[in-house]
């Protein structure tokens, strides 16, 4: 349904905004994403064998939007490691 649509291109979004940083594609298991649907928003967290590698890789906060059958969305990334996890996360720290 929608919602498996909706997390499907959270990954990929959250797949293609990490990969210049860490290098290398990620597998769609890599990634595990909550949804936030009342707001439009996801948080992408990736387990622990992606941790391993990248230490820093926290969770990613996200948003989409569903217009008919056209699914958006975008992944935000910290602009700098000094950024708390809390801080990044917070609906107030995304810009739009």
């Amino acid at each position: 349904g929608e919602c498996a649509r909706i997390i499907f291109s959270a990954k990929e979004a959250t797949c293609k905004a990490v990969y210049p940083t860490l290098g290398r594609f990620l597998d769609f298991p890599d990634v595990r994403i909550r949804l936030l649907r009342a707001q439009g928003l996801f948080v992408a967290e990736f387990k622990a064998s992606v941790r391993a590698i990248a230490p820093a890789a926290g969770p990613l906060m996200g948003r989409f939007l569903v217009d008919h059958e056209l699914i958006l969305t975008g992944v935000l990334l910290p602009r700098s490691t000094s950024t708390t996890t809390q801080e990044r996360l917070s609906p107030r720290a995304i810009p739009c």
